[in-house]
């Protein structure tokens, strides 16, 4: 009988040791995957286009910092980026096309935007930039492409 208890002990005690390093094991390598965005909307093949890529509300909409950012060229009027080893959660992506090369979205007096821009899930809204809630969506493939048109 004293044998029947220590082996169930020792039974409990290996199958508990060893959901812990199954636990841990997952932690530590969460699954991860390749966007690749695809941008199309430019009037010109002047300057690059950027492509930041946000994983939080925060960092969206009070621009920055990015999670990852990317200067793309534009050939035939499209560009092209992958963003490689992301873990899989929720992002949303801004794009700009910076026809002039300075590395920001230059606007009008009024504060109107004077170069093409776009968000992921193609939003736009009438007064103002897209938010976040409108923007994101769930990464969770090992490969996905989203696509972005220019306005």
């Amino acid at each position: 009988m004293r044998k029947f208890i220590l082996f169930w002990c020792m039974a409990i005690l290996l199958l508990d040791t060893g959901w812990v390093v199954a636990l841990d094991a997952s932690d530590e390598n969460p699954e991860k995957g390749t966007l690749k965005v695809v941008i199309t909307g430019m009037q010109n093949e002047k300057g690059d286009v950027i492509v930041a890529l946000f994983s939080s509300k925060e960092s969206f909409e009070g621009n920055g910092p990015e999670f990852q950012s990317v200067r793309v060229e534009i050939s035939g009027k499209r560009s092209e980026c992958e963003f490689s080893n992301i873990p899989f959660g929720v992002y949303a992506v801004k794009v700009f096309h910076d026809e002039n090369g300075n590395g920001k979205l230059d606007k009008n007096a009024m504060g109107q935007p004077r170069e093409r821009y776009g968000f992921s899930n193609n939003v736009r809204n009438l007064f103002g930039p897209a938010g976040y809630s409108e923007a994101k969506f769930s990464f969770e493939k090992v490969d996905m492409v989203i696509g972005i048109t220019l306005k």
